[in-house]
């Protein structure tokens, strides 16, 4: 069963008019429909505060301080009106930029420049394959493991640390 796109409630923090023109139309292209603007962090959490939405979308260079530090403060804040709303980052694909939103607790990121298929793929994910939220002492942000690794033969970090017999052991 595919989602409706059409029912998804989504806050786009920008502040270049044309970045938010073009993001809203792909939005659009996708199906989106219910598309809440903000200008900087301020007014995100404004409206944050006063409406449920169900992701934000925020562009790299929608604020003068760093985007992806603005997630991190959404995270951890301790007044913060909703730190395990599922965000994705809209930026340059340069690996510094993705570990840093990725440690900050991005759940997702979209590369400049974008298509309208590789929104649609992201809020697939957000959608369909929401990942557990964890709060750690380093880190608060979506679990960063995409997949379960049914073959994992090491020790579990976040289970009881016990060592999962290979089949190989069992000879």
């Amino acid at each position: 069963m595919t989602w409706d796109p059409g029912k998804l409630r989504v806050l786009l923090v920008d502040d270049s008019g044309e970045r938010r023109r073009l993001v809203r139309e792909l939005l659009a292209t996708v199906g989106v429909r219910d598309v809440t603007i903000a200008g900087n962090a301020g007014e995100a959490l404004s409206s944050l505060g006063r409406q449920r939405v169900d992701l934000m979308l925020i562009d790299q260079e929608a604020e003068k301080r760093s985007a992806i530090a603005f997630v991190r403060e959404l995270r951890t804040g301790w007044d913060s009106p909703a730190p395990e709303l599922p965000v994705i980052l809209i930026a340059s694909a340069d690996r510094e930029t993705i570990l840093s939103a990725r440690d900050a607790g991005v759940t997702e990121f979209l590369a400049k420049p974008t298509s309208a298929a590789a929104l649609r793929s992201r809020l697939d994910e957000v959608v369909e394959r929401p990942r557990p939220f964890v709060r750690g002492e380093k880190y608060v942000g979506p679990c960063r493991r995409r997949r379960k690794l049914e073959q994992w033969a090491g020790v579990e970090r976040r289970g009881r640390g016990e060592r999962k017999p290979k089949d190989d052991d069992a000879r």
